[in-house]
């Protein structure tokens, strides 16, 4: 087909008296094509051989003819010995330099040519027969098309109805099957628990023997007996101290778990019943005490203890017995250790020995959150004097055993029951607290409705009432102010002043002004496991003070505890406060205070995780809007309830903010299981999920990519479609721009998962990262990064094929102007393009490659940029420019967004301020200072902006940066 036009056209330019014939013959040629290929002239031609006939070859084939005739000549002159030599003829070089000149777009004289106009009425007659056909073939295929997608539509409809039952039936099946495991589960620890209990009782019934077979040598002397026996108590006793350790350790996993009063009271079974095996000769109970009516009763017991105080009716008075050593405990929430009790004229006797002998007796106040007495440890060495002799002891000694000897607590002992209480009073503080944990890690499920100064605030309004009515409970933030970090309040418990402390929020304490601050000494990794407990901040000179700014005040007198708040990465971004200047803090608010700050940990790491994937999301939609020009563009991310959740979208799409797409509707879930995108005719896919069903008719495409790191689980899907939209189909450009923002957000996304977003750790940090952090304008940094290289790979001859243009596209000179405006250059020393061809030099790399966009400065250069630039997009650029003049738009609009980018953030924080986990919004309102939603760039009075154009040197090239 081809080589046809050639040598049509080489009929046509032999003289105007063969331009009928010419027709004629063009047209019947045509024609015989299409008859031998079996396709109807009448109706229909080949789009592909239109488009080349309407775009390619009226030009093309006369350009290859003058080649031709060109090459003749220069055959003709190099035979002649008379001619004069001209320069080499490249054909390709010759050929290219001619179609540019005579590109129809810019040159009206090549449409004037009678083999162009030849091709034109051609196609314009061809098509006219296409756009002839009967209106009712057409009406025909659209009802076959119409009824097809309906019943399409109708079945995608049922198969999903027939999924949502599977997956409801599926999901139900799963949970009844989780619950019968855990009833199955709780039915096998209670049969344990009450045959560990069993055998607990009868080993108490019959000896035990834990000493070596070996019978007892004959006719040993009394001596050797006693020495023999010391060694059986020396070997108990070893053995007993070997397993307190793993005890305790086994006691603390177990008190963790504890989030109601019911299980407190199982752990208080276990436990008495535990400490009786562990510790020889020993019986342990545990008492309910009631503050109000000084009634002492004994619920838990041992099996080794008397029936009567294993029947649950034992109770005491306060009243009745004032001075016995249990309510003394209790009183002083302390720990007692009573020896001899048979001397002791206090110690109430509760059970039924015939002869209790002596022995040592250890009580221990359990508290609850508020310091109160909640119950009473006892443990007691009564029971040794009943206990039925061993085998090996009978053996000694005869049925009788050994003799009935004063068994001691030791202080091994005392310090190991004083741990045990300590663990049951945590016990008793996350009974009672395990609720207020529960209601602030509900929080989380809001991450994307609630703030974080709201999620604060409300963990110290539900901490609060669990340490006392003089807490003072409140949460500081890590910021950035002039290049300092410290910490700025941003929540405090409700009506400080009313339990005599001041109003702190929005005060701050400064690592420059006090850097040896608990707080900062946080910061900087010192503290035990994250936390500080001081019992007198008067006596503890690096309590520092939060202030507003003025003159610190007295520092106030009492107890202080200090926990960080950290993110995913164990870095401290905020601390938990706890003052008391009245009470103190006891033990067990200090574990409360520690819980709450890992539960705040996790849940800010959650909200802060999502509000930077939102903002990231939003900075993907406007650049790609920028970039494609596709006006309906959203982004959905996977909640952990199931749903998708659109948080990102073009202004078009903004009804979109908030919905949810529930598991298995539409086409997004296909997509990231599969992890591949999908590009197609809406109208060809009746599973794609339509908000307004009206719109299902209409032409338009879709476009979606799910945003997922390689082999693992998709974050959630990036989209576009092109319904309403001036534009129909998607080019591969635009295909490769929304693949591209798709893979940098899942590469930010892991670097949140990881708790690095906010870390300059790229080769090149901008200076507001160093103002506000990175986070901020991650996205965009790394498009500005790309395209930053993608400069630097610019080769010299690129460059100079710039340079060499005459006449450019206008989209390459204001692609170019824009670029040198940006850098320095006046718009009126660039307005021609004979004034920017100089400046095309390495020199101009040099200069893209220093440039901070983010910078103080004047902001007018950016704002002509953008003027400049508006309406282009990448696929024009390519179109009607160049591969290097597209590196160059694109540099320039990632550009000017990040300058906007960064002279908005710093007007919403203030000057110099960023928080880590604050958004700007949040930040301003904790500092006092309102936002502007609709701050940009222009005319903006603290990024420097004076109205005037940057000065620049006369010699051009050579000009200074900024």
């Amino acid at each position: 087909f081809f080589f046809e036009h050639v040598l049509v056209h080489n009929v046509t330019s032999q003289g105007g008296e063969h331009s009928k014939m010419t027709q004629t013959y063009v047209g019947m040629s045509l024609l015989e094509d299409r008859v031998y290929s079996g396709i109807s002239f009448e109706t229909h031609d080949s789009e592909q051989r239109l488009w080349m006939e309407e775009n390619v070859l009226g030009t093309l084939v006369p350009a290859l003819q003058e080649l031709i005739q060109a090459v003749r000549m220069k055959q003709e002159e190099e035979q002649d010995p008379h001619a004069i030599l001209t320069p080499p003829l490249n054909p390709i070089d010759w050929l290219a330099s001619l179609l540019m000149r005579n590109n129809p777009k810019h040159n009206i004289n090549a449409t004037k040519h009678p083999y162009y106009q030849l091709l034109q009425d051609h196609v314009r007659r061809v098509r006219a027969l296409n756009n002839a056909a009967t209106q009712g073939e057409r009406d025909r295929a659209e009802a076959q098309r119409l009824e097809e997608a309906r019943r399409q539509e109708e079945e995608a409809q049922r198969l999903a109805e027939e999924q949502r039952r599977e997956e409801e039936r599926r999901l139900k099946a799963e949970q009844d099957a989780l619950e019968a495991e855990r009833a199955e589960r709780e039915r096998a620890e209670r049969e344990a628990a009450e045959e560990a209990a069993r055998q607990a009782s009868a080993q108490q019934e019959t000896p035990a023997e834990d000493e070596p077979e070996e019978p007892v040598p004959e006719g040993i002397t009394d001596e050797e007996k006693d020495q023999l026996w010391m060694e059986m108590l020396d070997a108990r006793h070893k053995k007993q101290r070997d397993a307190m350790p793993t005890f305790l350790t086994s006691l603390r996993t177990k008190t963790e778990a504890v989030t109601s009063p019911e299980e407190l009271r199982t752990l208080y079974d276990h436990v008495v019943q535990a400490l009786a095996d562990l510790m020889d000769g020993v019986a342990a109970y545990i008492a309910h005490y009631d503050s109000n009516t000084g009634q002492l009763a004994y619920e838990h017991a041992s099996s080794n203890c008397s029936p009567l105080l294993r029947s649950k009716t034992v109770a005491l008075n306060r009243e009745a017995h004032p001075n016995a050593p249990v309510f003394q405990a209790l009183e002083d929430n302390s720990s007692l250790h009573i020896p001899g009790l048979a001397a002791s004229q206090e110690v109430v006797h509760c059970g039924d020995y015939p002869n209790p002998g002596d022995g040592d007796m250890f009580v221990g106040s359990v508290i609850d959150v508020f310091g109160n007495p909640l119950a009473a440890l006892i443990v007691d060495t009564l029971t040794s004097n009943t206990r039925t002799p061993s085998v090996r002891e009978q053996q000694l000694y005869g049925e009788e055993g050994p003799p009935r000897e004063y068994r001691p607590i030791e202080e091994d002992e005392q310090e190991f029951l004083q741990q045990v209480v300590a663990e049951l009073s945590g016990a008793s503080v996350n009974a009672a607290a395990s609720g207020t944990f529960q209601q602030v890690q509900e929080l989380a499920a809001q991450a994307f409705n609630k703030d974080i100064r709201g999620i604060c605030q409300n963990a110290v309004d539900l901490l609060g009432p669990l340490l006392g009515p003089t807490s003072n409970v409140y949460i500081s933030l890590l910021e950035t102010a002039d290049n300092t970090d410290c910490f700025r309040v941003i929540a405090q418990f409700a009506a400080p002043e009313d339990r005599g402390h001041s109003q702190m929020i929005g005060k701050t304490l400064s690592s420059a002004k006090d850097p040896s601050g608990l707080a900062c000494a946080l910061l900087q990794g010192s503290g035990d496991d994250n936390f500080f407990f001081v019992a007198n901040t008067l006596e503890e000179p690096s309590v520092g003070v939060y202030t507003d700014g003025d003159a610190a005040p007295d520092k106030p007198e009492g107890s202080l505890c200090v926990v960080g708040i950290q993110d995913v990465a164990g870095k401290t971004v905020g601390v938990l406060g706890v003052e008391d200047v009245v009470d103190g803090i006891y033990d067990a608010q200090l574990a409360v205070i520690n819980k709450m700050a890992d539960t705040l940990s996790g849940v800010l790491q959650t909200v802060f995780a999502r509000k930077t994937m939102t903002a990231m999301c939003q900075q993907a939609t406007e650049w790609l809007g920028i970039q494609t020009g596709v006006e309906n563009i959203y982004l959905s991310l996977a909640t952990s309830e199931g749903p998708l959740r659109y948080v990102a979208a073009s202004p078009s799409q903004e009804f979109l903010l908030g919905q949810q797409l529930e598991a298995g509707t539409g086409m997004g879930y296909e997509v990231m299981q599969q992890s591949t995108h999908l590009c197609t005719a809406i109208a060809d896919e009746p599973r794609i999920h339509l908000w307004d069903e009206a719109h299902r008719g209409q032409p338009g495409n879709v476009l979606m990519l799910p945003i997922a790191l390689e082999g693992q689980k998709a974050f959630g899907i990036l989209a576009a479609d092109t319904l309403g939209d001036k534009k129909k189909d998607f080019t591969q450009q635009d295909i490769e721009c929304f693949a591209q923002a798709a893979q940098i957000l899942a590469i930010i996304f892991g670097e949140i998962g990881d708790g690095v977003v906010n870390d300059n750790s790229d080769e090149v940090t901008l200076d507001i990262e160093n103002v506000l952090g990175a986070r901020a304008i991650r996205f965009l940094k790394k498009v500005w990064l790309n395209l930053r290289s993608d400069v630097e790979h610019l080769t010299k001859d690129q460059i100079l094929e710039m340079a060499n243009y005459k006449a450019p596209t206008q989209t390459i000179h204001d692609s170019v102007r824009a670029a040198l405006i940006i850098l320095g250059s006046k718009p009126s020393k660039v307005s021609e393009w004979k004034d920017c061809r100089p400046k095309l030099k390495m020199t101009l790399i040099e200069k893209i490659l220093k440039l901070d966009p983010t910078k103080k400065g004047k902001s007018i250069k950016y704002q002509t940029a953008r003027k400049m630039l508006k309406g282009l997009t990448v696929d024009t650029v390519l179109d009607k420019g160049s591969l290097p003049a597209s590196i160059l738009y694109q540099w320039c609009f990632v550009s000017i967004q990040l300058r906007r980018a960064a002279v908005a953030l710093r007007k919403k924080a203030g000057p110099q301020v960023a928080s880590p986990l604050l958004d700007d919004d949040e930040l301003a309102m904790t500092m006092g200072g309102e936002t502007d939603p609709g701050a940009d760039d222009d005319g903006s009075p603290d990024d420097g902006e004076d109205g005037a154009p940057d000065s620049e040197d006369e010699g051009g090239d050579d000009s200074p940066e900024e």
